[in-house]
């Protein structure tokens, strides 16, 4: 279990990081929240894909290219399906792929709308 949670401490990005990958060509950015949390704050970036966890679990093991020739971004509501998602993605052998620290939570928190900018007012303008 140690080594899991090590080599997912490498996949984890900040808010700001993340939405600097984003913009990178090679991207597909995987939304995996609940629809109850994704109706409440939807996140617009181009290139979102929204799939539900078990949905995405079943893409990464069927081989799909989709997730073998891009680089994945994944976001969940707090970060708790993220730990899970990498035993998943080691499983099939994938390495090119990063996680949003703290989920969409810490997006809000860090002062970002649904688009990826940050609000005015936010602590970091």
């Amino acid at each position: 279990m140690h080594d899991l949670q090590q080599e997912y401490k490498k996949h984890i990005l900040s808010t700001q990081d993340f939405l600097q990958k984003s913009k990178e060509a090679n991207t597909i950015i995987f939304d995996v929240r609940e629809l109850s949390n994704r109706d409440q704050f939807p996140i617009t970036l181009p290139r979102v894909k929204h799939f539900p966890v078990d949905r995405l679990v079943k893409l990464i093991k069927s081989g799909s290219r989709k997730v073998q020739r891009k680089h994945l971004l994944i976001l969940d509501n707090c970060g708790k399906q993220s730990l899970w998602l990498q035993y998943v993605l080691g499983q099939a052998g994938l390495t090119n792929y990063n996680f949003l620290e703290g989920g969409v939570i810490f997006w809000r928190r860090d002062g970002y709308d649904r688009q990826g900018h940050l609000r005015k007012g936010s602590a970091r303008q």
